[in-house]
């Protein structure tokens, strides 16, 4: 009997959770059809041992808004992402204002822009490897050539690394004069 007990008082954090996404659905919307889906799947009854942990913040959007976030970082349009999901335009802007969909949003983005530059070291890694190989080529312009890349390449990191450097003391300044102020 116990055990019932724990169960029902764990579902009453769900249930709660569930009514405001509910409400949230029935506000957010437009399209009926659409509307009645996510509805019903939210009258859903609830499985054993499922629900009782918290919303996770991916958990708040609607299928809808997951295609939205997937189109959006992919490149695509307001315009376009909303005639693609049979939407308004005013309703991707809407939900743009959304702070769960905001950060859904920049959350996928900083994951596209992490592969990316993950991608970029690697290729990076591969091609000054590949120089360095070609420095020991018996071809005289093919080992000055790599030469010439990888000493330009090496220049332009240490100026980059000498600007970071240079930003991070003046933000540092600029922070030491702003507290001075106060």
């Amino acid at each position: 009997m116990t055990g019932r007990q724990d169960t029902v008082e764990d579902s009453r954090p769900v249930d709660s959770a569930r009514q405001e996404r509910r409400s949230e659905v029935e506000t957010e919307l437009q399209d009926q059809a659409w509307q009645e889906a996510a509805l019903a799947e939210l009258d859903q009854p609830a499985v054993a041992g499922e629900d009782t942990e918290p919303v996770r913040d991916d958990q708040r959007l609607i299928p809808r808004q997951h295609q939205a976030v997937g189109l959006l970082v992919q490149g695509m349009t307001v315009t376009d992402v909303a005639r693609e999901l049979g939407l308004h335009r005013f309703t991707i802007h809407r939900w743009l204002d959304a702070p769960d969909f905001r950060l859904k949003l920049e959350v996928r983005r900083e994951e596209l822009l992490t592969s990316m530059l993950d991608e970029q070291l690697l290729a990076s890694r591969m091609a000054t490897t590949k120089l360095i190989e070609l420095l020991e080529s018996e071809d005289e312009r093919v080992a000055l050539r790599a030469a010439i890349i990888l000493y330009s390449g090496g220049q332009r990191i240490y100026h980059f690394a000498d600007l970071k450097k240079r930003i991070e003391l003046l933000e540092n300044n600029m922070q030491i004069f702003y507290v001075g102020k106060v």
